[in-house]
């Protein structure tokens, strides 16, 4: 079959069809190929030429009838997983000097089994960025049109602004009423366009359009091809524009495991936590070599004996975010059951407690919270199924549920790239600043304390090749994190629990093995002393639950 644009598009292993319609036409095209094969062997054999052919049916008006068989493997898979796990899905070592001869010849065959971090980046398979480059998207803020990129304008033209403003005004009906601006290829968006069908629109927020914190446009040119970009703002929320200074703390959602806090919200630190699902000690140094190398130059303190609670995300998360164990998939829900002995007559009896995630916690203290991350996972027991309760994040959630590409990319850009512009806008919009006010301050000028939990769940497939791409997203967000007055948690819940590598004595070791790294606030300084002293105890993620509810 022919792409958009023209070409032969060839089926390998491990492709992703990203609708049904996709994969009707690879079910159609390959059983014709298989039928024409079948059809030119039969007159091959039978030494008949076309002419004969057309003759013989002339005479008789008897269509020459042939069974064929096509046969094909569909999987689906778990998360970001391959249905036949390959390096080379992630990778193109065909040109890269180790693959190569004396004479500069490739070789016929490269072996896989080359560390892939160090053959360097250039192995890496970028996103498909000219498949998307049709179409691109941005919100617009009529009173200010600073920032905005239109394909084609360069800014040291002539009338430049005068051009862009035009740009903003002109816009469809679609665009002003959401608002925002949508620019295919060097084309401005036409309304015939807009009513051609081929136009497909998604807001994070599709009741109150201004409200929306996500926009995704796709442009449908066939059942395979499309072009799809996607933007990210932050939009204060009512109730977190808002400083509270009476407000309580924690200790108002659970006073029997939270300590009254009376500092005021200038002393409490904002929060920052960085998850990788899954990812081990040893796959930190292996796949994320300059990540590792930079904590130790910012002054992170590392937990070389932090221990996994359990096989799997749901066990760890919910120990981390909830400080509770999880005993099923049903308990990743608000309650949670327990049995005690009394000690009189040592019945049994069953109480129901109520789990109190730290999001949630922090919410009744005041805080602005976020959370998110770069998949689209909604039935299983990790965390992020349970649609937490936070001021921002789910929309974005949704955003990468809306169109999926491989490397995981949304469009012609990687999700973690998403998840760290988003990350970065929050901040911005929230980040307690020597300058004073923002849009997300109250009346007196002071902002509020914000927490973040981000998730990276590229790790979580068995080629063990994917999280590399995450070293140089990382490197560069760790070092723009406002570290001041920020806990920073750089951690995972566990090590990679299922594949070729687990099936091993060290993959075993490896999987209750998870990284975690903190940073303290530099007023904090009893607390850092505390944190080096008990650095090398074995540490769960209760203890670290309890830490976070301390500091």
């Amino acid at each position: 079959g022919d792409e958009a644009g023209g070409g032969d598009y060839r089926y390998g292993p491990n492709h992703l069809f990203q609708s049904a319609k996709a994969l009707h036409r690879f079910l159609y095209e390959r059983a014709t190929r298989v039928l024409q094969r079948e059809v030119e062997n039969y007159l091959h054999h039978h030494h008949y030429s076309q002419q004969n052919e057309d003759r013989r049916h002339q005479e008789d008006h008897q269509p020459l009838v042939l069974e064929v068989q096509f046969h094909s493997l569909l999987f689906a898979t778990q998360g970001l997983d391959l249905a036949i796990p390959s390096r080379f899905a992630y990778t193109d070592v065909g040109n890269h000097k180790e693959c190569k001869d004396e004479s500069g010849k490739r070789k016929e065959r490269c072996d896989p089994k080359l560390n892939a971090r160090a053959m360097n980046d250039t192995i890496f398979l970028e996103c498909p960025k000219q498949r998307h480059a049709l179409v691109n998207v941005q919100f617009v803020n009529e009173s200010d049109i600073e920032g905005l990129d239109v394909p084609g304008l360069n800014p040291a033209m002539r009338n430049y602004e005068a051009i862009l403003g035009r740009r903003v005004l002109e816009r469809t009906k679609l665009e002003k009423s959401r608002g925002i601006m949508i620019d295919l290829k060097i084309n401005w968006l036409k309304e015939n366009d807009v009513n051609s069908g081929e136009i497909d629109v998604w807001m994070g927020n599709e009741t109150h359009y201004e409200r929306s914190e996500a926009v995704c446009v796709k442009v449908n040119k066939n059942s395979i091809s499309t072009s799809v970009a996607c933007k990210t703002r932050i939009v204060p929320t009512i109730d977190s524009a808002t400083t509270t200074k009476t407000k309580t703390t924690a200790a108002a959602a659970d006073p029997g495991n939270t300590k009254s806090k009376a500092s005021s919200e200038d002393q409490r630190p904002n929060l920052l936590v960085i998850m990788i699902d899954p990812l081990s000690r040893l796959q930190l140094k292996r796949s994320l070599p300059n990540t590792w190398a930079l904590l130790e130059l910012l002054g992170y303190v590392e937990f070389p004996k932090y221990t996994a609670v359990g096989d799997n995300s749901g066990p760890n998360q919910a120990a981390l975010y909830s400080g509770m164990p999880l005993h099923g998939r049903q308990d990743i829900r608000s309650t949670a059951t327990s049995t005690t002995t009394s000690n009189n007559n040592n019945n049994n009896s069953t109480k129901t407690i109520t789990r109190t995630w730290l999001w949630d916690r922090l919410n009744a203290a005041g805080y602005v919270t976020m959370k998110a991350e770069n998949g689209c996972i909604s039935n299983s027991n990790m965390v992020q199924s349970i649609r937490p309760q936070t001021h921002h994040g789910q929309q974005l959630h949704e955003m990468f549920c809306y169109s999926y590409d491989r490397p995981n990319c949304l469009g012609g850009k990687l999700t973690a790239e998403y998840l760290v512009d988003y990350t970065r806008q929050f901040i911005d919009t929230y980040n307690r600043g020597e300058e004073g006010k923002s849009e997300a301050s109250s009346s007196s000028g002071q902002r509020k304390p914000w927490a973040a939990f981000i998730s990276f769940i590229d790790s979580h497939e068995d080629s063990s090749t994917l999280i590399s791409y995450l070293d140089d997203i990382l490197l560069s967000f760790l070092q723009d994190v406002p570290m001041k007055d920020t806990v920073i948690l750089f951690t995972s819940d566990h090590g990679l629990h299922y594949g070729p590598t687990f099936a091993s004595k060290l993959g075993e070791v490896e999987r209750a093995q998870p990284i975690l790294y903190m940073r303290m606030p530099s007023f904090q300084t009893k607390q850092l002393k505390d944190l080096k002293d008990n650095a090398f105890k074995y540490t769960t993620a209760f203890d670290v639950h309890e830490t976070l509810i301390d500091v």
